[in-house]
């Protein structure tokens, strides 16, 4: 059984982390009443705030960071 992986939009991310950060509650409490599975998530975008990076997850986009050395190996 595979888990299907949940996407939020960037805004989204924003408000949580700011609402964790700003906030009274635990990790886990602002996850579960946001409904985002794993605490991970979260931690992983409150670190992101903080370091004033971005938000994107960059999954299925095309500017991965390996993508060019990936697309310049040739077929054997």
């Amino acid at each position: 059984m595979s888990k299907t992986r949940n996407s939020y939009s960037i805004e989204f991310k924003k408000e949580a982390a700011q609402q964790y950060i700003n906030g009274d509650e635990s990790l886990r409490k602002v996850c579960a009443r946001l409904g985002i599975a794993d605490d991970r998530t979260l931690r992983d975008w409150v670190g992101k705030v903080q370091r004033g990076e971005s938000l994107e997850d960059g999954r299925g986009k095309g500017d991965h960071p390996r993508r060019e050395q990936i697309e310049r190996v040739p077929d054997l």
